[in-house]
């Protein structure tokens, strides 16, 4: 079970996403969504969806304090 302390970061980091990128890890990481589904629904490339889904990611990791694993 994830803390409630991690969950909340999460979600202030996820809203601190540009909304570009953040559409693209809301709906690869929650709705599940593959990377050419994603482009579709954006009008977007496929690339251009893995690019945006990379930067989020980069800066999800900078927004977040280190967690034990």
């Amino acid at each position: 079970m994830v803390a409630a302390s991690v969950k909340k970061a999460l979600e202030r980091a996820v809203a601190a996403l540009p909304p570009a990128l953040r559409v693209v890890f809301v709906l690869r990481h929650f709705e599940g969504l593959p990377h050419d589904a994603i482009a579709a629904h954006l009008g977007i490339s496929v690339g251009a969806a893995r690019v945006r889904l990379s930067r989020a990611l980069a800066r999800l990791r900078s927004l977040l304090p280190e967690t034990p694993r």
